[in-house]
């Protein structure tokens, strides 16, 4: 009977040691991933969010900096600290210029004319239906034109930092491949999305410091370079 439990003892403290064997080595699996990746977000820029991520209070950080990260928004670190920034469409834009003011400027005086001529000949009432109806094919059109032609600069110009380069296929067969860059100024929410030439393309690289110049009007790239000389695109 003392034999059976003395085996019986052995038996429960090997149990016991291999248990906590097991267990050490789990933890230590599990403290060398966590801190593996914290390295990596701590490498990239912010141990507080490296930090919080480790302790599991960050899965949106953690998230951000996967493969499956939304792709309409990426992380940057461009200013000193993370933030997360829109990538829009590098798709050109039209806005008016010069001359798209001067012609709906003289659009106007056939309207001011008219107008004028029925308030003499039919009185205010019938001087205001026409302000709205016809007017307002013009006054909607220039009110577009002078807000679109007032609220962008001709020329933007800043340093920024690289977030990603893509392409587009054409919307048509016909149409070449769009090469596409991101990059973030640091000051805005929203990345600046550009069509980029192939050459500059291929000389690019995520994570670069660069001089950039930007015509906002129309969205397009002007010239861009690592920061110093400017070349153009």
């Amino acid at each position: 009977m003392t034999l059976a439990v003395s085996d019986l003892a052995v038996h429960h403290g090997a149990v016991l040691i291999f248990g906590a064997v097991m267990f050490y080595v789990a933890a230590l699996r599990m403290a060398w991933a966590l801190s593996r990746g914290t390295a990596l977000l701590a490498a990239a820029g912010d141990r507080r969010i490296a930090y919080a991520a480790a302790l599991g209070a960050a899965p949106d950080a953690v998230a951000a900096f996967s493969a499956s990260a939304d792709r309409d928004h990426v992380w940057s670190s461009f200013g000193g600290s993370w933030h997360r920034v829109v990538v829009g469409s590098p798709r050109a834009k039209y806005v008016p210029g010069a001359a798209g003011l001067a012609g709906v400027t003289a659009l106007g005086f056939p309207f001011a004319v008219m107008g004028l001529y029925v308030l003499d000949h039919a009185g205010p009432m019938w001087a205001t239906v026409f302000a709205v109806f016809p007017g307002c094919t013009w006054w909607i059109c220039a009110l577009w034109v002078y807000w679109s032609a007032a609220r962008l600069p001709r020329l933007a110009e800043f340093d920024g930092q690289v977030l990603k380069l893509w392409t587009e296929a054409g919307e048509e067969e016909s149409e070449a491949e769009t090469y596409c860059v991101a990059i973030d100024d640091g000051m805005s929410e929203r990345a600046w999305a550009l069509g980029i030439g192939r050459q500059a393309y291929a000389s690019t690289r995520a994570g670069m410091l660069v001089r950039v110049r930007v015509d906002p009007r129309r969205n397009q790239l002007l010239a861009l370079s690592p920061a110093g000389a400017v070349t153009d695109r």
